[in-house]
């Protein structure tokens, strides 16, 4: 399948992954516990997720992870005079190609010769929240302390509504 990546490479587009931290460290992942750590997890999932882009890793202390709002799969996009044009708390596909289709239609537009009137605009979006697949995953990757940790944010971020079909699929995991 196709990234988004390749799909706007021939509109000039570069996409480049800031490693941060280990988002759900476990007991087969742990936290880092040297720059030396970051880095060897940082090739581990570039090899194990197959990108074909660009990561830098943020220094140990996580100072870019600071200054960009600290959340865990947070996305922006610079614009080609280094503005950030887009900023989104969640890195989604759906939204970032429609952004990349937006400012490949206002560069048309100002090749052919027509002014561009920048607007600002909030959205709230969503997405579908299929976590079983993701607990699998985090199993394999991380182990089932990392479940643990996870189900606990959701419960304090979500409620134990939300909470409790996680514990019913981590209790038949185990």
């Amino acid at each position: 399948m196709e990234s988004l990546a390749e799909r706007y490479a021939d509109k000039r587009v570069d996409s480049v992954m800031i490693y941060t931290r280990e988002a759900h460290p476990g007991e087969l992942h742990p936290h880092h516990a040297s720059f030396a750590d970051k880095l060897a997890n940082a090739r581990e999932m570039t090899r194990r997720m197959g990108f074909k882009r660009t990561m830098l890793v943020d220094n140990y202390e996580g100072a870019s992870h600071r200054a960009y709002g600290q959340l865990p799969n947070m996305t922006y996009i610079v614009g080609r005079r280094g503005r950030i044009v887009y900023r989104a708390s969640w890195t989604d596909a759906r939204s970032i190609e429609w952004m990349l289709e937006q400012l490949s239609f206002n560069e048309l537009n100002s090749r052919a010769g027509r002014r561009i009137l920048p607007y600002f605009m909030e959205a709230e979006l969503g997405k579908v929240a299929d976590r079983k697949p993701f607990l699998e995953g985090l199993r394999t990757y991380a182990g089932m302390r990392a479940i643990d940790e996870y189900i606990d944010a959701v419960t304090q971020v979500y409620g134990e509504g939300t909470a409790k079909p996680l514990r019913k699929w981590r209790e038949q995991a185990s």
